[in-house]
């Protein structure tokens, strides 16, 4: 039982605010990357 809004509950999560919107777009391709295998 997953409760909404809680970072236990995802795959990622990611604080935004923390590394900006960029940084957070290459964290997350590479999250891809490794994961899928692409």
């Amino acid at each position: 039982n997953k409760t909404w809004g809680q970072a236990s509950s995802y795959d990622l999560c990611i604080n935004t605010s923390q590394i900006g919107i960029e940084k957070t777009a290459d964290f997350i391709a590479n999250f891809f990357r490794n994961r899928f295998g692409f």
